[in-house]
C-alpha cells in the first residue's frame, strides 16, 4: 500500500504546508503540482526521496509536460495543467495521459478540487491551498494492489 499527499497552487501559503507536515511525513509520496514550486523547498530538503514536484505557469514553466512515476503498479502523471487547457476541459489532458499510459493524472491550475474518471484514467485536482482561496484543500490518495481511493480534504481556516 502507498499513500500520496497531493497539493497544488499554494501561492506562498507555506503556513498551510507547515500545518500539514505530520500528514506529509506519514505519506509515502508528497506531490506538489506547482504555483509556487518554491513553497515546497523545505519539504524537499526534509524528504528528498519522496517529494515529487512540477512547475506551474507562475513558476515560469516552459515545458508543462510534467512527471511520470509508478506506485503500486500504477503509472501516475503529475502536471500543473496550464499547458493542457484544463480550465476549459480535460480532453487534451486525458489524451496526453493515455499516450503516456497513465492510470492516474494529478493536475492543478484551476484552483477547483475535482475527482473524476474518464476513459479509464483517474483525474485528481487537489484544489488550491493559496491564502486568497475561501476553500483550501489537498487530495489524499491511497493505492493498494492497483486499487485507487482518492479524497479531497478541506484545510481548516486556522491554517490561513
Amino acid at each position: 500500500m502507498k499513500t500520496l499527499f497531493v497539493i497544488s497552487d499554494t501561492h506562498g501559503n507555506t503556513a498551510a504546508l507547515s500545518a500539514l507536515k505530520e500528514i506529509m511525513g506519514e505519506s509515502d509520496y508528497i506531490v506538489h503540482l506547482g504555483d509556487y514550486d518554491g513553497d515546497v523547498a523545505k519539504i524537499k530538503a526534509q524528504y528528498p526521496e519522496k517529494v515529487i514536484s512540477v512547475r506551474g505557469n507562475c513558476d515560469g514553466d516552459t515545458r508543462g509536460d510534467g512527471v511520470l512515476f509508478c506506485a503500486e503498479g500504477l503509472k501516475i502523471l503529475a502536471v500543473h495543467g496550464h499547458r493542457f487547457g484544463v480550465k476549459e476541459d480535460l480532453g487534451r489532458l486525458c489524451r496526453y495521459a493515455r499516450e503516456k499510459g497513465a492510470d492516474i493524472v494529478l493536475y492543478g491550475h484551476t484552483h477547483r478540487a475535482h475527482i473524476a474518471e474518464e476513459g479509464g484514467v483517474l483525474l485528481i485536482n487537489p484544489g488550491s491551498a493559496a491564502r486568497f482561496e475561501a476553500e483550501k484543500s489537498y487530495a489524499y490518495l491511497v493505492l493498494h494492489e492497483k486499487k485507487k481511493t482518492a479524497r479531497i480534504v478541506k484545510i481548516k481556516e486556522k491554517f490561513l
